[in-house]
């Protein structure tokens, strides 16, 4: 399985990673996940809550969203449209520090991304504004498209995000050695999800004692650690039952519950929905 701290590479010959998703080729999903290169994230349209370290909102018409390094958040995909599309674009701070900031043209472009923080969330009318710049990568190559990204930076760094999303409840929170933390927690989780995992275990793994876990946890995610856990392992249950022929049952066992009465009645809290009775 796919490590939830991921490890992104630009594509060959490039400065960026650049992939593009449609509704039949979706970007895997990997839940709850933590990386140190900044995101652009561009969705045609649809819609979907979406979580940014302790903060969530929905987006309602597409999304279009810079997210900074080293911030947890879920994946933003949706599938309400049968033709919508997703273009994720990946690099490194290097890309800011070292390159883009070379040119005085782009000094702009280059203070908004080395400044960055937290995830910007773009209006509907940025979101238009870049959407043919996106549908052309489609057809470029890695020259061409970095040309097109520099115009979206260059957009972007105009704008006033419509909401910016900070990824933890206050700024003490956001030291390195706690964002190390939590990338030891995402990644035993998203290995380990199918088994039983206690707080013992997890403050183990982080040496500090159950109760001083349980704590830290809060205080990072503004949630206990039962509820994060059980979260996840609904939607990955939800994930199964989506795309596989596979029983409620085995989907049940596979995500690491053992009561058909309990999971049934969370799916439905979680989802408003059976798992019987996928839409």
């Amino acid at each position: 399985m796919k490590p939830i701290v991921e490890a992104i590479k630009p594509n060959i010959g490039a400065s960026i990673k650049y992939a593009h998703y449609t509704i039949d080729n979706g970007c895997n999903s990997v839940g709850w996940h933590i990386h140190p290169e900044l995101e652009l994230v561009y969705i045609k349209n649809g819609s979907k809550k979406i979580h940014i370290g302790t903060t969530e909102t929905t987006y309602t018409n597409g999304l279009l969203i810079l997210v900074g390094g080293h911030i947890p958040h879920e994946d933003f995909s949706n599938y309400d449209y049968p033709n919508n599309t997703e273009t994720v674009i990946q690099f490194d701070a290097a890309f800011a520090k070292e390159q883009i900031i070379s040119f005085p043209e782009f000094k702009a472009i280059s203070k908004m991304l080395l400044s960055l923080q937290s995830a910007l969330l773009y209006s509907d009318a940025t979101h238009a504004m870049v959407a043919p710049y996106f549908k052309a990568m489609l057809g470029q190559d890695s020259t061409e498209r970095l040309l097109s990204l520099l115009s979206i930076f260059n957009i972007l760094s105009k704008a006033e995000p419509q909401k910016i999303l900070s990824p933890f409840e206050t700024s003490a929170n956001t030291n390195l050695r706690n964002v190390k933390q939590l990338e030891l927690i995402f990644n035993h989780v998203n290995k380990h999800y199918q088994q039983p995992i206690s707080n013992a275990e997890m403050g183990q793994l982080l040496g500090m004692s159950p109760n001083s876990f349980c704590r830290f946890f809060k205080k990072m995610t503004a949630q206990n650690f039962k509820k994060f856990l059980n979260t996840y392992r609904l939607k990955k249950a939800n994930e199964l039952l989506q795309k596989q022929p596979i029983s409620v049952k085995e989907a049940m066992y596979q995500t690491g519950f053992n009561s058909p009465s309990y999971f049934s009645k969370e799916f439905k809290k979680q989802f408003g929905y059976s798992p019987t009775k996928i839409p």
